[in-house]
């Protein structure tokens, strides 16, 4: 057993009190880090389906004879590649973003959450699209 070095007091209860509470709050932190990963992953890998869907969609109502809407997209959509070597670049660059966010800041989840959002409106939209030609 190793024996207490000179040097290093012992610990009053006062300073017990501290360390337990130092300890608990350390606790805390890790269990809302804990959630705002799982949270920010979730909506990460949402996204990632939901930006496939509409890759997917688009492509449908393109050989349906529908035409592209993005300004973005619509010179390089014949090209099936093009469009989503554009959306990996762009959802690595995301990742990227909410990863390094702080666990703290919220902007960061809204700002996934409303692109979770909006890439099911546009998967929606497509689906709408395909379904009327």
């Amino acid at each position: 057993m190793l024996g207490r070095a000179s040097h290093v007091p012992a610990l009053g209860e006062d300073h017990r009190d501290d360390v337990r509470d130092a300890v608990s709050s350390l606790h805390s932190f890790v269990d809302l880090f804990e959630r705002v990963r799982s949270a920010r992953l979730w909506r990460l890998v949402v996204l990632g389906i939901l930006n496939l869907a509409d890759c997917a969609t688009t492509i449908w109502f393109l050989e349906l004879g529908g035409t592209e809407a993005n300004p973005v997209f619509a010179p390089i959509v014949r090209h099936w590649w093009a469009p989503l070597l554009v959306k990996a670049v762009i959802f690595v660059v995301v990742i990227r973003a909410v990863w390094r966010s702080p666990v703290r800041d919220r902007k960061a989840d809204r700002l996934l959450a409303m692109a979770v959002l909006y890439y099911a409106a546009v998967v929606a939209w497509n689906l709408w699209i395909v379904s009327q030609l």
